[in-house]
């Protein structure tokens, strides 16, 4: 099981020498496999120190994206969850939060959304498509940011999409 039933644990970690605790706030048990629930792509959790308070985490995975594929299954659900963190970030966030992105490696599915991020934040505030220095500038600071041609061809598929949908 990826995460417990909403509520009902209070999952106690260790970092250094102060506990933290972690507690599901919404959404729903599932697991990996997605056999029992089906899969849950937003979680809301809570995080606390004793001395420091809590903060809440949003967590958005997303499931179209299967780790034996270069590229998502599709652009425009890509397209659609960067929107979706964009308008999170500006409604609930104040666009002051931190974005943590991660996938199994670290490198390549991570590189490739930050680079959509980008480009399409690009595209909103300043009509610009600028494929080929975001790449770089992300490869600049770790190396394996969009690690394939096929990833790379897809920032391009996909910065087309979001220019024919405004």
């Amino acid at each position: 099981m990826y995460w417990v039933a909403h509520g009902r644990l209070w999952l106690r970690l260790h970092s250094g020498s102060a506990p933290l605790r972690l507690r599901l706030c919404s959404g729903s048990a599932w697991l990996l496999s997605a056999l029992h629930h089906g899969p849950k792509d937003h979680l809301r959790l809570s995080i606390s120190r004793p001395q420091d308070g809590y903060r809440l985490v949003q967590h958005f995975q997303f499931l179209g994206w299967p780790a034996y594929r270069d590229t998502p299954l599709s652009k425009r659900s890509i397209l659609q969850l960067v929107r979706r963190l964009a308008k999170w970030q500006e409604q609930y966030d104040g666009g002051d939060g931190r974005t943590v992105v991660h996938c199994l490696t670290g490198g390549g599915r991570s590189g490739t959304f930050c680079a959509i991020c980008s480009i399409t934040e690009m595209i909103q505030q300043q009509n610009i498509v600028d494929v080929f220095h975001t790449v770089k500038t992300l490869r600049n600071n770790k190396s394996n940011m969009v690690e394939t041609m096929e990833q790379y061809r897809f920032c391009y598929e996909v910065a087309l999409e979001s220019l024919n949908s405004f």
